[in-house]
């Protein structure tokens, strides 16, 4: 069923690469803005963009092809001054309200003051406001060293989180992913609040068979690493962790890396672990070769410093994999430590180790993870693409029938 008539402006989260045949976005989002399209008369995405000679990220390869989706640029603010940001705040509010009128629903992503701008602009326009709540700002930041950056970052998330929180109350559409943000807003008295899997390109159905045998290793092990080569990913902690336990107890292992990242930080991660035989994949599509990927591997490590609720720790556990992570963020509510994952504190190398050696080890371990992490993931991914299901929410909050 279509919103016959019925326009929707939506506030991309995250940026766009301006190729010379059209946009391209991520491939979770770019499939999750095509899908959406063709439930209304038009669709409005008003998303920062640039040039690929600006942004060169092979993760951006999903072309935007709607016939009726039209696309404001909003610029982008990576690293960039206060001051810049201020200023790029207000151009963003310009533009966006420029072109809100006449909209029914104005959709946006919980995360940065973009959720602000899209609840200022259905205000002014009379519109519903539907925002996509995926992750908890005030969790980030809150376990590491203790020192003054982390302080910053503890005391910015945190005003961030209660900005956030303030516009989410006050929306009137709320798609909640995971069970612990839901229990929280479920009950607001204004607007209403569904509780939604997370968007993925890998639906319930792709998730591997009940596991009922045991686990066996791989000939090296292959340990599998997917995100950005940053600190705060964890990648160095890992592969400090692996160096430490090859050391200690002469085990081969594989290091499998996918990201998108420059050959030249990738080069720099081979010439640093001359010991560690490393894998590294670049950018993989997310899909059918991720998943190819995930089934390739023994276990999976996100060693993350700080996150939300990472997508491929869903994604890992769906294909069986058992996953060694850190406390941080929403891990915790989705890991029970020991049942369906190990989880270590962030930023240190020996319990990451230690952690991977006990599940390298132990068969039966491994494979009651693998078994109840499916089960965890099987709640989590999707029946069918997003699209569907946030198409339905709008239709009944617009008072559509079947």
């Amino acid at each position: 069923m279509g919103l016959r008539g019925t326009r929707l402006l939506l506030l991309g989260r995250s940026s766009l690469i301006r190729r010379s045949d059209g946009q391209y976005a991520n491939a979770n989002e770019g499939s999750y803005i095509n899908s959406l399209c063709p439930y209304f008369e038009s669709v409005t995405l008003c998303a920062p963009s640039c040039s690929e000679e600006i942004l060169d990220q092979p993760s951006r390869e999903h072309r935007l092809r709607a016939e009726n989706l039209k696309i404001v640029e909003l610029p982008r603010t990576p690293n960039a001054r206060i001051y810049r940001k201020l200023w790029n705040l207000l151009v963003t509010t310009v533009r966006v309200l420029r072109v809100a009128k006449g909209h029914h629903a104005v959709h946006f992503f919980y995360g940065d003051l973009r959720a602000v701008v899209g609840w200022v602009a259905s205000r002014c326009i009379g519109s519903i406001a539907v925002i996509y709540v995926g992750g908890d700002r005030s969790m980030i930041g809150s376990t590491g060293p203790k020192n003054l950056r982390t302080a910053l970052i503890r005391t910015y998330n945190l005003a961030m989180a209660a900005i956030l929180s303030w516009v989410v109350r006050r929306s009137d559409v709320r798609l909640i992913r995971g069970d612990e943000l839901f229990k929280r807003y479920a009950q607001l008295p204004r607007g209403r609040s569904y509780q939604m899997a997370m968007m993925s390109n890998i639906l319930r159905g792709d998730a591997v068979p009940a596991i009922t045998g045991s686990t066996e290793l791989h000939n090296p092990p292959r340990i599998l690493f997917v995100g950005r080569y940053h600190p705060e990913t964890g990648l160095y902690d890992l592969l400090e962790a692996l160096r430490l336990l090859i050391k200690e107890s002469a085990q081969s292992l594989e290091l499998w890396v996918a990201g998108d990242d420059s050959e030249a930080e990738q080069g720099n991660l081979l010439d640093e672990e001359s010991g560690l035989s490393i894998r590294i994949l670049g950018h993989v599509s997310n899909g059918p070769a991720l998943i190819d990927v995930y089934r390739s591997c023994d276990i999976m490590a996100i060693p993350v410093r700080r996150s939300g609720l990472p997508r491929v720790l869903i994604e890992g556990m769906s294909q069986g994999l058992p996953v060694v992570a850190t406390s941080v963020g929403g891990i915790p509510h989705l890991i029970t430590d020991g049942v369906s994952g190990l989880l270590v504190r962030p930023n240190t190398v020996r319990e990451l180790a230690d952690a991977l050696t006990r599940i390298l080890e132990d068969d039966q371990l491994r494979t009651k993870i693998s078994g109840n992490g499916l089960q965890v993931a099987r709640s989590q991914l999707p029946e069918r693409p997003a699209s569907h299901f946030v198409k339905g929410v709008i239709a009944e909050s617009l008072g559509f029938s079947d």
